[in-house]
């Protein structure tokens, strides 16, 4: 027997319950995207990867910050400050990484390439780590002001 979708229900929290075959998926908005939020008519509109940039914009955040924030997975935060960063750099901003830090040793992990956190520091084999902190400046204009 075919049976028709049940349609989507938004709830006062933002979720919505979607009727399959296999059961009942939850997808949740994030947290700016909220119909009872009153800040979501102006976020509305902005990509996840958007409000990680306007987020980067006001002050330096690590992804533990970002996902609670945007309330998503702090993996989901991580595979798309790669694509942040690109952009970003494209945009003529500057994308800047706090690297890591060992709080026992005081190692810093300052050629790591990666965006994620380190799983234990190299020298004392310890994993009481420091999370990198990310953020976004403009760049300066005394540079090009002409001046010698």
């Amino acid at each position: 027997m075919n049976r028709p979708m049940a349609p989507i229900e938004d709830s006062i929290e933002g979720s919505r319950a979607v009727s399959r075959k296999q059961g009942i998926r939850k997808a949740i908005r994030p947290a700016g995207l909220l119909r009872n939020n009153p800040e979501a008519k102006q976020t509305e509109s902005q990509t996840l990867r958007r409000h990680i940039i306007a987020l980067l914009r006001g002050q330096a955040q690590d992804v533990r910050a970002l996902s609670q924030a945007l309330r998503v997975q702090e993996k989901e935060v991580c595979a798309h400050l790669a694509h942040v960063e690109r952009s970003v750099a494209a945009a003529g901003d500057r994308f800047i990484v706090t690297p890591s830090q060992c709080l026992l040793c005081g190692y810093v992990f300052e050629d790591r390439r990666k965006l994620t956190r380190p799983s234990r520091c190299p020298k004392c084999k310890r994993s009481k780590l420091q999370s990198p902190s990310f953020r976004i400046v403009a760049p300066t204009q005394s540079s090009t002001n002409g001046s010698f």
